[in-house]
């Protein structure tokens, strides 16, 4: 009766817990080093290839991945500068990393557009939206917008679009009223 209760106990490990060979060298295993990222750079860790994912890709050597479960992040990436932290990335300014060092101020070209036309202000960059300002007064239209681009539209165009009357130039955000009492 006892033997029974050890093999239903064993049962019940085995599949509550699974099959690994990480603490029993007694059972074959070959190890494999997966990519989990999926970036052509695999883990330095190992699995016991009786645990293999199909949809893993794996090898028998050791890998280089810095951070297996960032796709962008592997040794011989190439980083953009970003100085004004914008997401934008200068294209002239480039580091290419070959250990796996965390790189401030940079971002990876696969995440990151590379047509940053102004790297010291964050406010320019290829979504900028200009607003129209009819009235010229440094307010621009709630309503009236350019297509996104780096680059200020021809004519009267602000970064803002505060405006309460895009037709009075007197009218705008800080301007002061004043209660007539007479």
């Amino acid at each position: 009766m006892k033997k029974k209760y050890f093999c239903l106990a064993i049962l019940f490990l085995f599949c509550q817990y699974g099959f690994s060979n990480e603490n029993n060298d007694n059972i074959p295993c070959t190890y494999v080093y997966p990519d989990l990222d999926d970036d052509g750079f695999f883990s330095t860790i190992k699995v016991c290839l009786d645990t293999l994912d199909s949809s893993v890709t794996y090898q028998s050597t050791i890998g280089n991945d810095c951070n297996d479960s960032d796709f962008n992040y592997y040794p011989g990436a190439i980083y953009y500068k970003d100085l004004d932290g914008d997401g934008y990335g200068n294209p002239l300014v480039t580091i290419t990393i070959t250990s796996c060092e965390v790189i401030t101020g940079y971002i990876y070209y696969g995440i990151g557009d590379l047509t940053d036309c102004n790297d010291t202000n964050a406010s320019l960059n290829p979504n900028t939206v200009w607003f129209y300002d009819a009235d010229n007064d440094g307010f621009g239209s709630t309503t009236q917008y350019a297509t996104p681009q780096c680059i200020k539209p021809t004519g009267f165009y602000v970064l803002n679009n505060t405006d309460c009357n895009d037709n009075n130039a007197n009218a705008n955000t800080i301007q002061n009223w004043y209660p007539d009492l007479d």
